[in-house]
């Protein structure tokens, strides 16, 4: 989240800046569109992580069965 909100202020380029960009021009659907985008690649990376860590872990024995 603070990587997200560092790229809002500082970055020239990005979703956060997208949508920082947005809010100063009054696009609202673009920044839905940022919103949306920024949810699926967390619950994108969620469920990739847990994966890996689902894998890793039952190498050694300590996930649940």
């Amino acid at each position: 989240m603070a990587i997200v909100g560092a790229e809002m202020v500082a970055a020239n380029e990005g979703i956060g800046y997208m949508i920082w960009n947005s809010r100063l021009y009054f696009k609202t659907d673009w920044i839905f569109v940022g919103l949306v985008t920024l949810g699926l690649m967390g619950f994108l990376m969620d469920r990739v992580l847990t994966q890996f860590g689902k894998i890793v872990l039952k190498r050694y024995n300590v996930v649940k069965k």
